[in-house]
């Protein structure tokens, strides 16, 4: 309650079981027998509503796409005949939900892989949080949690152009007001934490329709593209 719209919801983790003691006292503690024992190599998962139990009910808030601000800013520099103006724009406090991550570091191998699982666990490389690959994933490390929200913060150099306006003793002598050249670049820098292939995400469709409940969920969304342009103003 109280909370906004197409907030995320899931579960909490505790980074990863790294050896067998740990996977023992993690299976005791909350009654894990059977075919879902964790191994070493599983995924922590927290107990978030203390009941001795994991399961759905330990979902907790990880975050929304809705930022807690947005915000952006223009600077004109001037130097004799050049001039320089910058726009940044940009966004804080918003998460996003890396679903192309989800899907390529899957433990069980179902898809192509980031080069990230290549430190996965493994009984020679316990010092990693990346989980042990494994085709039943008993534990169900798969499950969404907050290893799959980041921070979508990002702080973004919207458009930059450089220009320069030829002195007025040549432009009179062409019987012409001004003539100024100038180069611009769209999106050329882009600074943030998220690990997709752009934090600017917007709304994904199920059938290509709008859905309020979807947005801020990267699937492989194609990135703001860096355009560059040149251009000559001429004025009489």
């Amino acid at each position: 309650m109280g909370r906004e719209i197409a907030y995320f919801y899931g579960l909490k983790t505790d980074g990863i079981l790294r050896t067998q003691e740990e996977a023992n006292a993690y299976n005791t503690q909350y009654n894990i027998v059977g075919e879902s024992t964790a191994k070493p190599g599983d995924v922590r998962f927290v107990d978030a509503n203390g009941d001795g139990i994991i399961n759905d009910k330990d979902r907790v808030y990880l975050g929304s796409a809705t930022p807690k601000f947005s915000y952006g800013f223009n600077a004109t520099l001037g130097y004799k005949n050049f001039d320089l103006r910058l726009f940044f724009q940009g966004v804080q406090g918003v998460e996003v939900v890396n679903a192309l991550d989800y899907f390529t570091r899957s433990s069980m191998g179902t898809w192509n892989s980031v080069p990230d699982r290549l430190n996965r666990w493994t009984p020679e490389n316990t010092n990693t949080n990346e989980p042990r690959m494994t085709a039943k994933d008993a534990n169900a490390n798969y499950r969404f949690s907050d290893r799959f929200v980041q921070s979508g913060d990002y702080l973004r150099l919207r458009n930059v152009t450089l220009g320069y306006t030829l002195p007025k003793v040549v432009t009179d002598r062409w019987k012409m007001s001004t003539v100024r050249a100038y180069v611009s670049v769209d999106n050329l820098l882009t600074v943030t934490g998220y690990k997709g292939l752009d934090p600017e995400i917007g709304e994904y469709g199920y059938n290509r329709s709008y859905n309020p409940l979807a947005v801020g969920v990267d699937v492989g969304t194609y990135p703001q593209p860096q355009t560059w342009r040149a251009g000559l103003t001429l004025n009489f």
